[in-house]
């Protein structure tokens, strides 16, 4: 997903919204791999992935995004 927002210079800043498995896949990272680099088992990243993000807490979001390589603002959970 795609989103134009203007800046302070009167320009467009476009920004991609990725969902938690689409930023996985871009990493290359099984949900096995990434599951072992947060510490949590693969059963939650899977529930992760299937979920809204409200069970995911701050400081594992966070850890989550800087494995990823993505902005905090880049996620976007879906309800399946």
């Amino acid at each position: 997903m795609l989103r134009n927002t203007k800046n302070n210079k009167g320009g467009f800043i476009v920004t991609v919204k990725l969902t938690l498995k689409a930023a996985r896949v871009n990493a290359g990272l099984t949900q096995k791999q990434l599951a072992s680099l947060l510490g949590i088992s693969e059963v939650t990243m899977i529930k992760w992935e299937k979920s809204n993000g409200k069970d995911i807490k701050l400081g594992e979001f966070k850890k989550l995004c800087k494995i990823l390589k993505v902005d905090t603002n880049q996620l976007i959970f879906l309800n399946n």
